[in-house]
């Protein structure tokens, strides 16, 4: 799924992060987020492996990059959480713990004109 670098600034702010925030929770430098979000409505460059990683850091927080039926981002459903089991953190704190696979409703986010 190509991903663009306003779909990441997008995702971010349907979380409340800043670009620290999502570089702790990815465990990707700061830096990377900053060139990736700047490629804008351009397909984002580089390592597979870092977009996975921002990807499931989002996704830790109930948001999904989408690419069909256009590119965008969603709120997933609510976590499916057994007792117990806590949501705080990020997948780095918790590598046991694998994204859920409920999909919500693709939000209507204009990710071309995000600042």
């Amino acid at each position: 799924m190509p991903v663009i670098g306003n779909q990441i600034k997008a995702a971010r702010a349907l979380v409340g992060w800043n670009q620290f925030a999502l570089a702790a929770a990815s465990g990707i430098g700061v830096n990377t987020i900053r060139r990736l979000e700047g490629y804008g409505a351009a397909p984002v460059g580089g390592y597979a492996i870092t977009l996975q990683k921002i990807q499931d850091a989002l996704r830790w927080q109930r948001v999904e990059l989408i690419s069909e039926p256009g590119i965008g981002v969603r709120l997933l459903g609510p976590p499916e959480q057994q007792q117990g089991q806590s949501l705080i953190g990020s997948p780095r704190d918790h590598p046991s713990a694998a994204p859920p696979s409920s999909a919500g409703q693709p939000l209507g986010l204009d990710t071309q004109n995000l600042a």
